[in-house]
């Protein structure tokens, strides 16, 4: 037994070493990870201008384009007033509301990349 603590012993010194390398090289890594991010905040880089937010946005503008497009066609139909013209106005009125309310989501999310 007292032999093979002996032997432990350097074992155990050499564990110490390392453990106390990772913590150094823990310290180094976590202050560059701040280093970097006080860069990224510095240059005007933000968590909504990431690939991935703008990614996202691009598809959620197409999507409303999309809507759009059939909305201004459909209003443009409306605009050959039909027999009842209090219910063609109120149509017309109802899909230039739905127009506006998706161009403004559009600005939004492009409001969203320019503001910053």
């Amino acid at each position: 037994l007292g032999r093979r603590c002996r032997d432990a012993s350097p074992r155990v010194a050499e564990e110490r070493a390392a453990v106390a390398q990772f913590d150094a090289k823990e310290q180094q890594y976590v202050a560059e990870v701040h280093r970097h991010a006080a860069h990224r905040e510095r240059a005007g880089m933000r968590d909504h201008l990431t690939h991935d937010a703008l990614m996202g946005m691009q598809q959620r503008i197409a999507q409303l384009s999309v809507e759009l497009t059939p909305m201004r066609e459909r209003l443009e139909r409306l605009r050959c007033v039909p027999p009842d013209a209090e219910l063609a106005a109120m149509a017309i009125e109802d899909r230039r509301r739905r127009i506006r309310h998706t161009q403004r989501e559009i600005e939004a999310a492009l409001g969203g990349v320019t503001a910053a």
